[in-house]
């Protein structure tokens, strides 16, 4: 059996609501990874995934709001002795404090 983890960056606009911004709200958008870092052991992994902070912007152009998210995650990748794959996934820690300055402002 292998394991490997990969690192990596999505970044995605989601609509403006508070309340689905949590960590991993990137996974089903669709976006295109980027960074990506692969390591052979979890706490090589997690130290990376450590480095990083999930960070949240609001946007406001003419007629649209949304969030923009740039989301680190983890992913560890098992390959038993038959060949199948199993994947599971954790996230960085999510900094809302550009959300909770923007509380301000927001229409």
């Amino acid at each position: 059996m292998k394991k490997q983890y990969s690192v990596y960056k999505v970044s995605a606009n989601l609509p403006m609501l508070r309340d689905k911004i949590v960590p991993g709200c990137t996974i089903d958008s669709g976006a295109v990874p980027s960074e990506v870092k692969v390591f052979d052991t979890r706490e090589e992994a997690i130290a990376e995934l450590e480095k990083h902070k999930t960070i949240v912007y609001p946007r406001f152009e003419c007629r649209k709001a949304y969030y923009e998210v740039n989301e680190w995650r983890m992913d560890e990748t098992v390959i038993d002795d038959s060949g199948n794959v199993t994947k599971g996934c954790d996230v960085a820690e999510m900094d809302l404090s550009e959300l909770d300055d923007a509380d301000d402002y927001m229409p």
